[in-house]
Order: structure tokens, then C-alpha cells, then sequence
């Protein structure tokens, strides 16, 4: 079955895009274990058969392979990756359908290439159980999507250990049917020993296969060079039936490739405690998780753990982030989370489609259109809502809101299938974010959601909003843990460049003092620094000894500020014109942002940009959020978009500062110009995106006209969201672009915009901006009913702060208009 993407105006088949992208590869690489079918990628299965090799699914049903065929399949398939491998290529899919054998020439030949993905660049970006690539048996815990890393080559070591695991005992690494069970095994349990299957094989097969299937990259064997060493020395021990002590594993591997593991290191107790919380909201009562600490410690890394049991209960993980750089927009974070929770449903089949949309219809009710203008994707569920419940005042409304976002969420939850909802970065939060999270858990009795908050507690004292809410939380009996993270520890330090440089001795000890005085154990600035060295040569690779050095005095008086922004500049000194530029216009569209919104505001041909933001991603700048990326340069038709993220907010942050102000402010206003335009030829564009940048430009290419326009419409939609502050500073923005002769000469307009600006003054206890400009209205109005307006506001504000004395003598003077 092929792929659907789904487009604005149409769909295409991307199967044709992948088989371009299949038959691409196969042209750049000639290996005689790599078979590329004459005709098309298609056409393997019927070639292969009529020269006699059979698919290994097949032969391990009739055949029985001996110890010594086993090593020879293995070390041919050793022989294909490392060549692959050097080509700057990941197999990605070694399973028994994907190798063909000869039982008389002994020879294997590997097919199907569709999957394969370049060494530097690939991202499992779907937590969808449908949408994983390959046979499930066979796929590594990092292709999973699960574990919140990237796939590099060791993922094929994994599927080479599962594949001979097969090969060895004719069974899977774990006997489970469902899809999630499976997945969940890859992650975290331990297969069935070889031995205890068949006692008759060697016994250094069973260590070499359990090397190959280390749950940790960093724990396998390092390249297929170990592996062939270890299997030819095992074929040798075999053959002439060697007594061995001692097998000495990986001896082979030649570690000359820097990488810096990222496993996490010292959170242990963190980590068990993250978990207990996911176990506990499975059948029990919501709870609320507080994760905070510095920027760079590893807030978001420690969460990704969640991503483990939820899979072993068949939950949901969803996620959203905050943006510095758009503290006011509403819902910003809590939007995103929920845009990927319908996106979720949206790429499972039509019959499952159908019982969602039944279900939430049924729940949520005919208060269901408030969400759409917050999830906007979720009219292409539920279809278009219309809107009910326009008369309310505001305070119902935003009872009404969150009363159905509740609703909403319960749709997405049951006893033993958790929701796990991760916001992060709330120190920027909106103040709407804040009184839904209230509300949600209000509730003493609602059961299986897990809300984590990731914040920065040195920027979130006990006045700010989030921490007050917290607080009556509290008081509701709600359940809150939370985890304080530090910097690691000395110790923890050494681990991680032991690792890294593969060496244990007196060297990495001084290293690593030397980084910590500088780093103070920060993880993100301390893996920064230690690419830097890298970059600088002060740490290299000696190819005679082969072994990691570093030069300490070198390392010891190089300048590193206190300030990781400064060290991430020098990484942006690295990139060319080209690829600085389109880094830059990212960090102005956002902390995410697409390809097509890039190729606009940059003016590059899809060829360059599309080189610009693999080199990102290879340098660690950016994370693709969807598969696209790896198709687009074959998608001639460039109907393909691909949506990215920064990999972490500093990156973004020191993009932004390596701008000038007046180049920013040219960027915002392409940005602008360009929503504007999509908004006008019907394409889904978020308003507050929008006004966003229209608001952060230098305006000088927009008129007053579309500067109210599009304020007023996100204005109103930000009031009935209840987002009262984002709408107050939109309807500040209207109305300070009005013209000075506006009560004259615009006075329905002017009046309109005054009126809903007054009234969110008071709502955002603004009371003195409130007055001063209700005077102003009741000079200016024209008619008795413009004014009862304007006094039935004032009415509603001093009756909603309980100052009834107050209330009742603006309504005398209401009342005195009709000569009451």
C-alpha cells in the first residue's frame, strides 16, 4: 500500500518518490552482494528466484543453516554494510525478506533499499506503531522513535543481531504478536539467551549476538570490521574445534570515529522516579510532574524516558513547546501538543478515523468549534463545527472553554491507556496556558492523564503565574511530584569523556577537570565544548597509536566565556553564507518552521536549501519533525514539504543574536508578506503566527489598513479563546494604528475596536487604562445604544470583582439615557 501525503489542494502518491529515491541509490553504489534489478526496484523478487536465491523468511523454514554457513551469511553481510557504511549510507532494513541467499553458490545478495537513509541525517520522526519502517523483529530501539535519538549505522548492528539471532534459533528476540508489545521488548527487556534455546551451539555466538544487541549505540560493536574479526576467529574456533577461555570481544573495532554518546548520565534516581509517575497514571488518578532546571541540563532528555512504559501501555506521548520569542501568543505550547495528537489520529485507517471522530463528537458536543480555532487541524476530523454559544459573557466562555478541552482530553485516555501531555519551556507561557492547566486539574478524581512541565527555575519565582497555580493545585489534594535537576557531578563528567574518547586513564581524569571548571557540569555546554575542541584539533584521533589525545595545555588556555551563546556562535562561524542565512531566517520564523516557509523568505532554489539544511542537520543544529526531508530533492514537482526544529532553544537564540536588528525586522516582514499572501489564496495560516510577524516588522511595506485588519481578527479570536492578554495587546496595536481623525472619519470601526479594547482592559485588570478610555468612548459615542455598551462593560467588570455598589451606579447612569 502506498503512502498518501496529504497537500492543501491535492493528493499524490509518494510510492513513485520513494521508488525514485530507491533506484537514485542503486545507481551510486556497485557492490556484488547488492542486487539492483536491470528493470526497477520492483522487479528483484522474480530476478533473484529465476538465478536461485530465495528470501531467508523462506529458506529458514525448509532449511537448516549449520554454525559455519551462519558466520559466512554474517560476515557477507558485514562485508555489504561496511562498504555502504563508507558510502555515507544506513541499510536500515536487515530482516529475513531483505536478504536473498544461493544455497549452492553460499552467497547472499541484499534488496530493498527504500528505507535506506543517509549516515549523517536520519530521524525516526512518527511514533505512530503503523508508520515505523520494516519488520518489527528486526528494527533497532532507536528506529523505534522511543528512545529520543538519532539512527546511525550501529542501528544495522542491532538488526544484524536479531537477524543471526533467527538464523541461530529459527525464533524472534521475543515472542509477542502486538505491534506496541513488541516495540516496547526492543527497549527495554532482555531476549531469550541463545544458550538456553540450543545448548549445542558455541558459546561464542551467544556473546557475540548479545554484543550486537545492546539496548545502547554506544555499547554494541563499533563496525562491521569487530564483527567480521570476531565471527572469522569463532569460524577458525569452530572449524578446527579450539578450546577458548577468554574471547575477547570487539578487539577489531577501530574507534577512530568522534561521537559523544547520548545516553543520559547520573539521572538514575530521576529517571526511576519519571517512570513510577507513568506507571501510577496508568490506573490511577491524574497527576502533575514538574521537571525544572537550567537551560542545557537535560530537562527534555530525562522526559523522553516517559516515550518507554508508555509504549508498554499503549498511551499517548504528546508534546509541546513554549517560544521565547512568542511569549503572547495563546496557547502556543498546549496548541502544538494537540495539532500532533490529530495528527495522530489522522494517519491511521479510514475505520479507525471514523471511531475517533464518532467519539469525540459524542463527548465533546456542540462546544466543539472553541477548540477548532486553537487545534486547527482538528476540523479535518471532525469537520467544519458551527459556532454556538456567541451570547455568553466572558466568564462563562472561558468556563465553557476549558470544560471542553477537558472533554476533549478525556477522549484520549482510559485505566491502563495513559495520556502523557510534556509542555515545555512554561516559564514563557501564556497566561491562558496557565488557567487551563488550572482547570484541568480541579479535579480530584480524574484519573490517567500525566501533565509534565518542563520550566527554568531560575526564571520562575513564587510570583509568577505558573508557580501560583501550582500552588492552589496543591492545595486541591492534586498529586505533584517534582524533579530538581542539577549539573552532573565530577564523576559523571569523567564517564561521559571516557566514553567518548574510548580511554580510561590519568589523561581523561585531567580532561575532565579541566571541562568541568569551565562547564560546571552543564551537559549541554559540556558536549558543545567538547565539539569544539574537537573542531579546533585539540582533540583528534592519533591513527598510529589508535587512540583519542587531547591536548591539555592547548584545551587549558583556550577562552571559553561563561555564556554558552558565545561557544554556539563559534559553531555558527563554521557554516557558509549560504547556510548561515538559512539558519538564521529559521530562528526568526520560530523554534519549528517548514521548508516552504524557508524557501520564501530566503529566496534559495530548492537544490541549495535543501544542501543548506542537511548540512544543519548533520552539524546538530536542527532535527527533521516528519520524513519528508528525505524525499524532497526527487520530488520534481515540489509538492513535498518538510517541517524542521531547532535541537535546542539556545541554538535557536544565538541564530537570532548573530542578526542585526534591522535585518530582523526585514526578515519578520518577509515572513508577513508571505503568510499574508497564503492566508488570501485560502491556505490554513495560524492568525497569531501571523500578527506575530506582522507586528515584529518594520511595517514600512504594509499599509494601517492591513496592520487593524489583521490585528482585529486575531484580536477576537484571542477573546474567544480567553485569552484576554494576547487580545488586549492586538486590540492596543488596532487601535494605535487608527488615524487621528478616526472618530470622525472611521467612527463604526473605531468604536468597535475601542469598545473590545476597553472591555479587555478591565478583564486584564488594567482598571486605570480601562477608565481613561471609557471616557473617552462615552464622549465619543453617538447613540444611547453605543453608550449602554460601554456601561454594561463597566456593569460586567465591577459585578465580576463582586463591587455591586459600583455596578449598580453605573447602571443608574445606563438607565438615565432612556430618562429611567
Amino acid at each position: 500500500m502506498s503512502a498518501v501525503i496529504d497537500t492543501k489542494n491535492n493528493h499524490f502518491e509518494l510510492s513513485e518518490i520513494i521508488l525514485k529515491r530507491e533506484n537514485d541509490i542503486l545507481t551510486k553504489i556497485n557492490h556484488p552482494l547488492i542486487y539492483g534489478s536491470k528493470n526497477n526496484s520492483l522487479s528483484f523478487d522474480k530476478e533473484l528466484r529465476e538465478l536461485d536465491y530465495i528470501p531467508l523468511s523462506e529458506l529458514i523454514l525448509e532449511y537448516q543453516f549449520n554454525e559455519l554457513e551462519i558466520c559466512d551469511i554474517t560476515k557477507q553481510i558485514c562485508d555489504v554494510l561496511k562498504y555502504l557504511w563508507n558510502k555515507k549510507l544506513i541499510f536500515n532494513n536487515i530482516c529475513p525478506e531483505s536478504i536473498y541467499f544461493n544455497i549452492k553458490e553460499r552467497q547472499v545478495k541484499l534488496v530493498n533499499f527504500k528505507q535506506s537513509s543517509d549516515t549523517r541525517l536520519d530521524y525516526t520522526t512518527t511514533n505512530h506503531l503503523s508508520k515505523i519502517s520494516g519488520n518489527l523483529h528486526f528494527i533497532s530501539p532507536e528506529q523505534t522513535g522511543r528512545i529520543g535519538r538519532s539512527i546511525d549505522y550501529r542501528s544495522d548492528i542491532y538488526s544484524l543481531g536479531a537477524l543471526v539471532y533467527f538464523l541461530l534459533t529459527k525464533k524472534f528476540l521475543y515472542n509477542e504478536k502486538e505491534p506496541h508489545k513488541i516495540i516496547h521488548a526492543h527497549i527495554t527487556k532482555t531476549h531469550q539467551k541463545i544458550s538456553s534455546i540450543n545448548r549445542h551451539l558455541h558459546p561464542v555466538f551467544e556473546l557475540i549476538v548479545d554484543k550486537m544487541l545492546e539496548k545502547n549505540a554506544e555499547d554494541r560493536y563499533q563496525t562491521a570490521t569487530g564483527i567480521t574479526e570476531d565471527i572469522q576467529q569463532l569460524e577458525d574456533i569452530i572449524r578446527f574445534n579450539q578450546r577458548v577461555e577468554n574471547f575477547e570481544l570487539a578487539r577489531g573495532d577501530l574507534l577512530s570515529k568522534f561521537e559523544i554518546p547520548t545516553k543520559i548520565y547520573g539521572r538514575t534516581e530521576e529517571k526511576n522516579k519519571i517512570l513510577n509517575m507513568v506507571h501510577l497514571t496508568a490506573n490511577s488518578k491524574s497527576r502533575i510532574l514538574l521537571v525544572n532546571g537550567y537551560s542545557g541540563i537535560g530537562k527534555t532528555a530525562l522526559v523522553n524516558e516517559v516515550k518507554k512504559p508508555i509504549t508498554e501501555y499503549d498511551g499517548l506521548f504528546i508534546n509541546g513547546k513554549f517560544d521565547q520569542f512568542k511569549k503572547n501568543i495563546p496557547y502556543f505550547g498546549i496548541s502544538q501538543a494537540f495539532i500532533k495528537l490529530v495528527d495522530y489520529v489522522l494517519i491511521e485507517n479510514h475505520s479507525n478515523i471514523q471511531r475517533w471522530r464518532d467519539t469525540i463528537i459524542d463527548t465533546v458536543g456542540d462546544s466543539l468549534h472553541l477548540l477548532t480555532e486553537i487545534i486547527p487541524n482538528l476540523e479535518r476530523l471532525v469537520g467544519e463545527q458551527e459556532k454556538t454559544y456567541t451570547n455568553l459573557d466572558t466568564s462563562a466562555l472561558q468556563n465553557l472553554l476549558h470544560k471542553t478541552f477537558k472533554d476533549f482530553i478525556s477522549c484520549f485516555k482510559k485505566s491502563g491507556n495513559p495520556l502523557v501531555i510534556f509542555l515545555d519551556d512554561l516559564q514563557w507561557a501564556d497566561q491562558s496556558t496557565i488557567n487551563l492547566i488550572k482547570y484541568l486539574f480541579s479535579d480530584i478524581k480524574d484519573q490517567n492523564l500525566l501533565l509534565i512541565c518542563g520550566y527554568r527555575n531560575n526564571e520562575v519565582d513564587s510570583n509568577h503565574p505558573f508557580q501560583i497555580s501550582i500552588n492552589h493545585i496543591k492545595e486541591l489534594g492534586i498529586k505533584i511530584e517534582e524533579i530538581a535537576l542539577t549539573n552532573l557531578n565530577k564523576l559523571e563528567i569523567v564517564s561521559l569523556i571516557e566514553d567518548t574518547l574510548k580511554r580510561q586513564d590519568k589523561e581523561i581524569k585531567t580532561l575532565s577537570d579541566i571541562l568541568y571548571k569551565k562547564t560546571q557540569g552543564n551537559p549541554f555546554f559540556t558536549i558543545n565544548l567538547l565539539e569544539n575542541l574537537h573542531r579546533k584539533s585539540l582533540i583528534k584521533f592519533d591513527n598510529f597509536t589508535k587512540k583519542w589525545y587531547s591536548d591539555l595545555k592547548g584545551i587549558s588556555s583556550e577562552q571559553v566565556g561563561d555564556n554558552l551563546i558565545d561557544l554556539l556562535m563559534e559553531k555558527l562561524d563554521d557554516l557558509s553564507s549560504v547556510e548561515l542565512s538559512t539558519i538564521q531566517s529559521a530562528s526568526v520564523l520560530g523554534t519549528s518552521f517548514k521548508l516552504s516557509d524557508l524557501k520564501f523568505i530566503t529566496n534559495l532554489n530548492q537544490k541549495d536549501l535543501i544542501a543548506a539544511c542537511k548540512t544543519l542537520i548533520e552539524k546538530e543544529l536542527i532535527i527533521p519533525l516528519d520524513d519528508n526531508y528525505k524525499f524532497i530533492e526527487h520530488d520534481l514537482d515540489q509538492e513535498l514539504d518538510s517541517h524542521f526544529k531547532f535541537i535546542h532553544d539556545k541554538i535557536q537564540q544565538a541564530s537570532n543574536e548573530s542578526i542585526g536588528a534591522q535585518k530582523i525586522k526585514s526578515i519578520h516582514e518577509n515572513i508577513a508578506s508571505h503568510y499574508i499572501y497564503q492566508l488570501n489564496h485560502d491556505f490554513d495560516i495560524d492568525i497569531f503566527d501571523l500578527v506575530f510577524h506582522l507586528n515584529n516588522s518594520s511595517k514600512e511595506s504594509f499599509t494601517h489598513e492591513t496592520i487593524i485588519k489583521y490585528n482585529e481578527i486575531a484580536g477576537q479570536k484571542a477573546y474567544e479563546s480567553s485569552s484576554y492578554q494576547a487580545a488586549m495587546n492586538f486590540y492596543e496595536i488596532c487601535y494605535s494604528s487608527l488615524l487621528d481623525n478616526k472618530w470622525e472619519d472611521d467612527y463604526d470601526r473605531t468604536l468597535r475596536i475601542a469598545t473590545q479594547l476597553s472591555e479587555n482592559y478591565y478583564l486584564c485588570a488594567q482598571t486605570k487604562k480601562a477608565e481613561e478610555l471609557y471616557q473617552i468612548l462615552l464622549d465619543k459615542t453617538k447613540s444611547k445604544e453605543d453608550k449602554a455598551k460601554v456601561f454594561e462593560i463597566q456593569m460586567n467588570y465591577y459585578t465580576n470583582q463582586g463591587k455591586a455598589d459600583d455596578a449598580i451606579a453605573i447602571g443608574s447612569e445606563a438607565l438615565k439615557l432612556y430618562g429611567i
